[in-house]
């Protein structure tokens, strides 16, 4: 069993520090504790949490909080030098031996190097990196859920840092590659609190001043449009959106309607979707016919839980009809069967249990099943990692990619609809975040997939275009010659 040391402040204990604790002892790793002395890493938004708890009512109870324990029991010792791998989360990393990792919060070795990004309203830069040479072993961008919540943004980093640090000794301990190279130029300046504090000031005036002239935050108007595959092709074979128009189901002021799923079956289009009530902001699934001439027949629901459902994901597979839906809010990736389609679907089985995860993907690659699924460990959004599971049946049993999450960044992780085979390759369509969620599609190539390794290259960011009057774009499939998108107004 691997030794893997990680170098903790009591000063400076936060809850990221247990989730990587725990992670590393999940994975098989032996964990033992060593305590530094005093942090002398600033960090200003322990004070900030509490300001902005009082205007935003965010939860205390995250992964950026301070902490004074470390939960578990792991072995404490005063020597590091035995250990394999070392993790040092002090702030103030003692040598540079290549055992040795740090965290990287936007080019500083503590949780502070985030501040400057996050007051810009940009997603932190985080990763591990090797301190012999500097090289980034892991790497990625976070979602910037609530832009003008700092704290969330913090903890949404941290958060995502535990997972990283897992994936950094796994790549480390099996000499996975040997990392990138160092980034160039300076870490930025951490802000001192009173800037902080005047951000937070002005996002209380800003948000009284709504209240006060009676303003309200929109609700979301998803809806979906569809149209023929152009003669030129279809969005997922040229990687443009094109000018030929989209036709829209009819908005209703009660409700919206997102995550359309196309499928072709005897001779007829039907599109399954999520229609989500304002009343009860919990989503069902239904469905709805397009006939030969491009018109909809009207939406009727096919699949209600006691949890919320969205993103249909329908698919053929051994002759056999199926969904895997959305069910996060169940904590599970569950396999319906049509019976009869498309009408009634029943639990087939639950595919992977106990998971934070939204919007699984089904897809055949190199002779697996795969699933290409949004996670969200320790309180993470869901907007800005990818994880892959692989088996060699649609029934399982399912095992994670060895490189899990396989992309840590809002451009590009999320799913947003089915791979496509074409001329240009496998396209991957996943959500763009970064200006908000599904504020457009990004397309990207897989280059490389098998159960130890996953590269693409990102070939196209497509934006809803400004005669639309819309405010994202966020998922794209297509069957029996029509191609369906969503988009918010």
């Amino acid at each position: 069993m691997i030794k893997v040391v990680l170098r903790l402040s009591r000063t400076n204990l936060r809850r990221w520090h247990g989730f990587l604790a725990s992670g590393l002892s999940e994975a098989g790793y032996d964990v033992v504790i060593v305590w530094a002395g005093p942090s002398s890493a600033p960090c200003p938004f322990d004070t900030l949490r509490a300001i902005e708890k009082r205007i935003f009512h965010v939860e205390p109870a995250s992964a950026g909080a301070r902490m004074t324990e470390l939960p578990g029991s792991f072995p404490v010792s005063s020597d590091s030098t035995s250990a394999a791998i070392v993790l040092d989360c002090t702030g103030a990393p003692i040598g540079r031996d290549a055992s040795m990792l740090l965290p990287d919060f936007d080019g500083l070795p503590h949780e502070s190097g985030a501040a400057a990004a996050l007051l810009r309203r940009e997603p932190p830069r985080i990763g591990w990196r090797r301190a012999s040479d500097g090289a980034m072993l892991t790497s990625g961008r976070t979602a910037l859920v609530s832009p003008h919540v700092l704290t969330q943004g913090f903890d949404h980093a941290c958060a995502r840092m535990a997972s990283l640090g897992v994936k950094a000794v796994r790549q480390c301990a099996g000499d996975e590659g040997a990392g990138t190279a160092a980034a160039g130029g300076s870490a930025s300046a951490v802000p001192g609190l009173a800037r902080l504090a005047l951000h937070a000031a002005g996002e209380t005036t800003g948000r009284l001043s709504a209240r006060l002239l009676g303003r309200r935050a929109p609700l979301p108007r998803w809806n979906v449009g569809w149209r023929r595959i152009p003669d030129r092709g279809g969005i997922l074979d040229t990687a443009v959106l094109g000018s030929e128009p989209f036709r829209w189901l009819a908005m209703d002021p009660s409700r919206f309607v997102a995550d359309p799923f196309a499928f072709a079956h005897e001779g007829r289009t039907y599109v399954f979707v999520e229609e989500l009530p304002f009343a009860t902001w919990r989503g069902f699934l239904s469905v709805f016919e397009i006939a030969a001439d491009g018109s909809p027949s009207p939406l009727r629901p096919v699949l209600e839980r006691p949890y919320h459902l969205s993103y249909p994901s329908v698919f053929r597979e051994n002759g056999v009809i199926w969904m895997i839906p959305e069910t996060g809010a169940n904590r599970t990736i569950e396999l319906y069967r049509a019976d009869p389609f498309p009408d009634r679907w029943v639990l087939e089985r639950v595919l992977i249990d106990d998971i934070d995860a939204s919007d699984a993907t089904f897809f055949r690659h190199g002779g697996r099943c795969w699933l290409a699924v949004a996670t969200s460990e320790h309180g993470a959004s869901s907007w800005d990692s990818l994880s892959l599971f692989h088996a060699d049946t649609l029934t399982g049993p399912w095992r994670a990619h060895a490189r899990n999450p396989v992309l840590t960044d809002p451009a590009r992780a999320r799913p947003a609809g089915w791979l496509h085979a074409c001329a240009n390759g496998l396209i991957r369509p996943a959500q763009d975040c970064v200006g908000g969620y599904g504020a457009a599609l990004a397309l990207s190539r897989v280059t490389r997939l098998d159960p130890e390794r996953f590269e693409e290259t990102t070939i196209a960011r497509l934006a809803p275009p400004p005669d639309w009057q819309a405010r994202g774009l966020h998922t794209v499939t297509q069957a029996g010659g029509f191609e369906v998108i969503d988009a918010v107004f």
